[in-house]
């Protein structure tokens, strides 16, 4: 075995750190204000129907940004490495519950 490291790059920069605090600061608003929007309806265009969102479903669709906005707003803070296991699980945990809240919702 060779005593090579892997190249760490670095996510946020002096000059990207704005940028990725201000998409994390609109995740956070977009999960907060599907949270307290108390329903969401959402036309799909073939087939005709829409996906309604209340209750868990609700939750679920809202809290995919929610977490994701905070998530990014820790790695602009310097809270969070970009590159590790928990960032990249918290990632895909914001990924399944967008897809757990389609799967949740009625159709109409």
């Amino acid at each position: 075995m060779s005593n090579v490291r892997p190249l760490k790059v670095a996510f946020v920069t002096s000059l990207n750190r704005i940028v990725v605090l201000s998409f994390g600061a609109a995740l956070t608003a977009l999960g907060l204000g599907m949270l307290l929007s108390g329903g969401l309806s959402l036309p799909t265009r073939s087939p005709p129907l829409r996906f309604h969102f209340t209750g868990m479903s609700l939750l679920l669709l809202g809290g995919s940004p929610l977490l994701l906005g905070v998530v990014m707003l820790a790695i602009a803070r310097g809270s969070l490495d970009s590159a590790s296991r928990v960032t990249r699980g918290l990632f895909g945990a914001g990924i399944v519950l967008l897809a757990l809240a389609f799967l949740a919702a009625p159709k109409i």
